[in-house]
């Protein structure tokens, strides 16, 4: 792997670390919370794609990541509590989804076990790309069902938008 490719990963692996650690604490509604992180774990699952051909059973493996993304996700969203604080929306998740987080991780490693067995550990690359797809859809299902569950959650992102036009008219 590349120089380059290698630090992209990193910066995105501590960028997510950072996100999910976050979850515990309360957190501003915004746009790079919101869109971007799902959006970056999409594209890193994306770049690190095996090529030129994906096989079936990696293929079986990835749906079955997706499906308990799916469940953390919907977990994490159910237990977040969104909130104004200050003229602000908050949203914060806590120690469940923390744990959904954990979980997610556990049966991402897992699956790749039965899947996979011990060669998990040493084809990075087919491990790498799942795991991505696991926390874009995991962000993205948690922000979707929040978005559909509070509808202030999409004034706040279009107050945001906003402010962020009037900054630029000036």
């Amino acid at each position: 792997m590349p120089t380059q490719e290698i630090l992209i990963t990193l910066i995105a692996i501590a960028v997510v670390i950072f996100a999910i650690a976050r979850q515990v604490m309360p957190q501003q509604v915004r746009r790079l919370g919101f869109i971007v992180l799902p959006a970056l774990a999409a594209y890193e699952s994306y770049r690190s794609l095996p090529t030129p051909n994906i096989p079936v059973s990696q293929m079986v493996e990835c749906l079955l990541v997706v499906l308990a993304a799916l469940v953390a996700g919907s977990i994490q969203a159910a237990f977040t509590r969104v909130y104004y604080h200050g003229n602000r929306l908050y949203m914060r998740g806590g120690m469940v989804s923390l744990i959904a987080w954990v979980a997610l991780m556990l049966v991402r490693s897992i699956i790749g076990l039965i899947f996979q067995g011990t060669s998990l550990f040493t084809s990075f690359n087919n491990f790498e790309w799942m795991l991505w797809a696991a926390i874009a859809v995991a962000f993205g299902s948690r922000n979707a069902i929040l978005y559909m569950k509070h509808p202030e959650i999409g004034e706040a992102l279009a107050g945001e938008r906003a402010n962020r036009r009037q900054r630029n008219d000036r």
